[in-house]
């Protein structure tokens, strides 16, 4: 699957050299919503090392106040997954993503790799993609 952040019209968001700042931060916002695509459901999505990154980098020097404050982060919810790269972030309207499955789960039960332990694994495979309706719905940026 192609996911969210290789789709036609997903916003790229440069990450500055010095590394996430609150500029940044609000670029996200600020891309998705030029493109009339902001909505009340957006979200910030990061791996957890990023979510640490930004708990311990304060907005403005010397004001306490952190780039993630609570569980949101620039007045959204922030979630994490490790399914994203280290140190990206993505932005969005995720009610614009899809994900399509089709045929049958595929489960093949191996018995011969784990017999000398008794033990059994199971292979398990599905058909999957991801489309979004709106690309300008979301916005991806990476430090290089």
């Amino acid at each position: 699957p192609l996911g969210i952040k290789n789709q036609t019209g997903v916003h790229a968001i440069q990450i500055p050299a010095g590394g996430w700042d609150w500029k940044t931060i609000v670029a996200f916002e600020t891309a998705v919503a030029e493109s009339n695509a902001l909505a009340a459901n957006m979200a910030y999505a990061m791996r957890p090392s990023l979510r640490g990154t930004l708990k311990t980098t304060e907005k403005a020097a010397g004001t306490a106040k952190y780039l993630w404050d609570g569980d949101q982060v620039n007045g959204y919810p922030g979630v994490v997954s490790t399914q994203l790269e280290t140190d990206a972030m993505l932005h969005g309207d995720f009610s614009q993503a899809l994900v399509g499955m089709w045929g049958a789960l595929d489960l093949t039960v191996d018995k011969s790799t784990k017999a000398a332990s008794g033990g059994t694994v199971l292979r398990v495979f599905q058909d999957a993609d991801v489309a979004i309706r709106h690309g300008a719905a979301f916005a991806y940026g990476k430090k290089v």
